[in-house]
């Protein structure tokens, strides 16, 4: 009897729509009216009106920006309102403005925000004593401020009612860690997702450019004689002496302090009308004169410019450069390294002191 030979045939199942991916990656799907967002859209899709949501928009052109208030209204259509500013606002900060300090009611917040993991309940230091991982954090932040200890007192608890306690801070974590959790650990970013990087007022000084600002009330003054200036979309505090040159003075902004920040997981999500920000501006028309080298340190033209610099004591000059044997090279190297230290110097001078960023209000 001949053997038949069959062949199995496959069947591929359909391939899959790509629906459900691009659902996935549209900003529909991240929508959520409780949390206060900013939509953009860019070339091709910024001129057919297309945001990522259910209906073209009526705005079609780029570089614009919306908030959406319902995606669908009892009319049918999506409801939005321009943020420009706020997002120009967010462009303008990261060109001018240094890493704010906090203050007030978001220093309140984020200290008491931050909860005690199970575990990091307790631990011991180099002495053998016990101290609280969390606390001892907050006391490394900020060395000059005392903390009070919150939620029930640990070491006076029994030994029923303690491990009562710690039951319930391990159901609590368990709650963050599942999956199907909706519940949000409170981590508040310290400067409220203003600003993500830390660089120190020297960096900023050389990595930033003075803008021209317009002074509001020059002839008015503070208690701290601080007059009031219009600069980079925000009224600031400038520290005198302010120049009002023509074309207006040349400010930086030294010093940064949050005290509020916009509540964006809400009812009704606020925006930057919610933030508190206290700015203090110096006007620096007239620094490069008082510098003997107005060149980044450490940059070609810096050491170029420093080795045509002769120091004389009490006093700064230039002259040409002269022959120089190995000693005399040795010496004038060593003048330059004192000019650089003392520019350096008087560049940290100019900003505010320490006592003064305490008493800012």
């Amino acid at each position: 009897m001949a053997a038949i030979a069959t062949s199995a045939v496959v069947v591929h199942p359909p391939s899959p729509s790509p629906f459900a991916s691009l659902l996935r990656r549209s900003k529909f799907a991240s929508y959520d009216p409780t949390i206060g967002q900013v939509y953009t859209t860019y070339d091709g899709n910024a001129y057919r009106g297309n945001w990522g949501f259910k209906r073209p928009l009526a705005l079609r052109k780029r570089n614009k920006f919306i908030s959406v208030k319902a995606v669908d209204s009892p009319e049918q259509q999506t409801e939005w309102s321009p943020r420009e500013s706020e997002a120009r606002f967010i462009k303008r900060w990261e060109e001018v403005a240094t890493e704010p300090s906090i203050r007030d009611a978001w220093e309140t917040h984020c200290t008491s925000s931050r909860p005690v993991h199970h575990a990091e309940l307790a631990k011991e230091d180099q002495n053998g004593n016990i101290v609280n991982p969390a606390m001892q954090r907050q006391l490394d932040e900020s060395p000059n401020k005392q903390y009070v200890t919150p939620g029930p007192l640990v070491s006076s608890m029994p030994t029923r009612l303690f491990t009562r306690y710690l039951d319930k801070l391990r159901r609590q974590h368990t709650i963050y860690e599942s999956p199907n959790s909706r519940a949000i650990e409170q981590r508040p970013h310290r400067s409220g997702g203003l600003s993500y990087v830390h660089t120190s007022q020297l960096t900023q000084f050389f990595t930033t450019t003075e803008q021209p600002g317009r002074l509001v009330d020059a002839h008015s003054a503070d208690r701290r004689r601080n007059t009031h200036a219009s600069f980079a979309g925000m009224a600031v505090n400038g520290r005198p002496p302010v120049y009002d040159f023509e074309g207006g003075p040349k400010l930086r902004i030294v010093e940064t302090v949050l005290k509020q920040t916009p509540n964006v997981v809400s009812a009704q999500p606020q925006g930057l009308d919610g933030a508190t920000i206290d700015t203090t501006a110096v006007d620096v028309a007239n620094l490069q004169m008082t510098r003997a080298n107005s060149f980044p340190p450490g940059s070609r033209a810096y050491i170029a410019h420093a080795q045509t610099i002769t120091p004389v004591i009490g006093k700064r000059g230039l002259t040409a450069p002269r022959s120089r044997g190995q000693p005399q090279a040795d010496r004038e190297t060593r003048e330059v390294s004192k000019e650089l230290l003392s520019t350096l110097r008087n560049i940290i001078h100019g900003f505010p002191p320490k006592g003064d960023q305490n008493e800012a209000s």
